[in-house]
């Protein structure tokens, strides 16, 4: 045996906060649930109430689109550029190679830090090109640097002279 649902009826103050909201609401159409919903077509469509324009809501923030090699939203161009011509002062750097990807990981992210934390703003970071080419940290160190959005600006392969594909520029925010 169920019991009724209680009844809650409302305070002076509630009720009149709930004219106060829906005062003005206006129905969305002049039909009741028990009506067809589809048009007689040999029937003109009753005209419609002119509603007052919805204000916008407010939406979630986008993510930041992913940071990729010489490329980054928000970046100088002058950056972009150093970067990719391999001017890059390099303030510090780290060489992932021979290690776990779970390493590596651990390494590349206590040395971002502790780069934006001594006020370094361009890092070298050495992958190694793996095997053809096809090196796993290659691979993952760009995923994992999106992954530190808060601190990465941007990045590209290095030059020649600093690794090539075998390594990237970082270049890291300032610490607020």
């Amino acid at each position: 045996m169920t019991k009724a649902p209680k009844v809650r009826t409302l305070s002076d103050a509630e009720a009149a906060l709930w004219l106060q909201v829906t005062g003005d609401v206006e129905p969305l159409a002049e039909f009741s649930p028990t009506e067809s919903v589809t048009p007689d077509p040999g029937k003109p469509p009753a005209p419609r109430k002119k509603r007052a324009p919805a204000q916008a809501a407010p939406t979630a923030p986008r993510p930041p689109a992913d940071l990729s090699h010489g490329s980054a939203p928000g970046l100088e161009r002058s950056a972009q550029q150093k970067m990719r011509r391999g001017k890059v002062v390099i303030e510090a750097r780290v060489d992932l190679h021979g290690m776990t990807q779970a390493q590596a990981h651990d390494v590349l992210e206590d040395f971002l830090f502790d780069s934006q934390i001594s006020g370094r703003r361009s890092v070298l970071v050495i992958t190694g090109k793996g095997v053809a080419g096809e090196g796993i940290l290659r691979a993952a160190v760009p995923k994992w640097l999106n992954e530190h959005r808060r601190i990465v600006r941007g990045f590209s392969h290095a030059a020649p002279k600093d690794g090539g594909e075998g390594a990237l520029y970082v270049l890291l925010k300032k610490l607020k």
